[in-house]
């Protein structure tokens, strides 16, 4: 009689939060799955490095996730475009490895976008051709696919927390508004190919939802697959365009960590359905880490030698 299947964990350090999720590959629903603001983008020095304190941050975390899961689950940790983009990347990937014995794996623009494919795939099993895109802190991903897989993917370098950085005042005035409009279209431009469904992964649309839904909490049996209507994206952009991002933080729904950042999150949705021709964005509650949970069970375990 064969043991059941060891439990894996992924850590995933985006641009804005980190995302950890505990799932057994042979399961269909995460075990557990949350996510804590760590703001990776808005710690990139104008050196180009991520600061010390966010380095020490990213360690802590990983101390916390070891404490919870280190011996009952893999763990497996990876780092997505504020890491990538870093030029002190590859200090970070050898002071984690010396002070916790962890490898990070820093995703490729193509492997992340590969990973959040086949996340939306698993959830959503979508027909015929779609764009999906994921609108993290520093960037923005394309990707173009269908029911046999990933076809092209691109990224654009703006995101919800860089954008954020133009906004000045709160409520945010009629100048900034335009300018974050002007800064979205001029550097979000592509040609769309003939789709059938706009579909959205990430923190950002998954609030969206569950602001348009009132949850006080997230039940992906309901944000999984919501259709969120154009009309809908408009009304929150009305809306956040008009309050303080404490008064935001207090709407049904909400993420308070991502009532300061929204607004641009918003505006990149508006952005790619007027590109697209769409009406509604499909919600997909699945994203990059699930996508990294191997099925096939062939990561590498981490080194035994050290307890961090």
């Amino acid at each position: 009689m064969s043991a059941a299947p060891q439990p894996q964990v992924i850590v995933e350090f985006g641009s804005n939060s980190v995302k950890i999720m505990q799932m057994v590959s042979s399961e269909a629903q995460a075990r557990v799955d949350y996510r804590f603001p760590l703001r990776l983008a808005a710690e990139l020095e104008p050196s180009g490095d991520i600061s010390e304190s966010a380095i020490h941050s990213i360690i802590a975390q990983i101390r916390e996730v070891h404490r919870l899961y280190g011996e009952s689950s893999e763990i497996h940790i990876f780092g997505t475009q504020a890491l990538r983009q870093a030029r002190n990347r590859e200090a970070i990937i050898d002071k984690i490895r010396d002070e916790t014995a962890y490898i990070l794996k820093i995703l490729s623009a193509e492997e992340e976008a590969q990973a959040a494919f086949r996340g939306i795939q698993d959830g959503l099993k979508p027909q015929g051709k779609v764009l999906c895109f994921d609108i993290g802190g520093a960037s923005t991903e394309i990707m173009i696919g269908s029911d046999k897989g990933l076809m092209k993917s691109f990224s654009f370098p703006l995101g919800a927390v860089s954008l954020s950085r133009l906004i000045k005042h709160e409520p945010i005035s009629l100048c900034e508004y335009y300018l974050l409009q002007d800064e979205i279209s001029r550097q979000l431009k592509f040609k769309s190919p003939k789709i059938t469904s706009l579909i959205g992964t990430g923190g950002s649309i998954v609030t969206c939802a569950m602001v348009a839904l009132g949850l006080p909490q997230i039940d992906e049996s309901k944000v999984n697959s919501f259709r969120l209507r154009r009309s809908e994206v408009l009304r929150q952009v009305q809306t956040y365009r008009a309050m303080k991002s404490q008064e935001i933080a207090k709407i049904p729904g909400m993420d308070p960590a991502r009532a300061d950042i929204i607004l641009p999150a918003c505006m990149i949705m508006q952005r790619l359905m007027e590109i697209c021709g769409q009406e509604e964005i499909i919600t997909s509650s699945r994203g990059v880490r699930h996508g990294l949970i191997d099925r096939s069970r062939g990561f590498g375990r981490k080194p035994k030698s050290r307890t961090p």
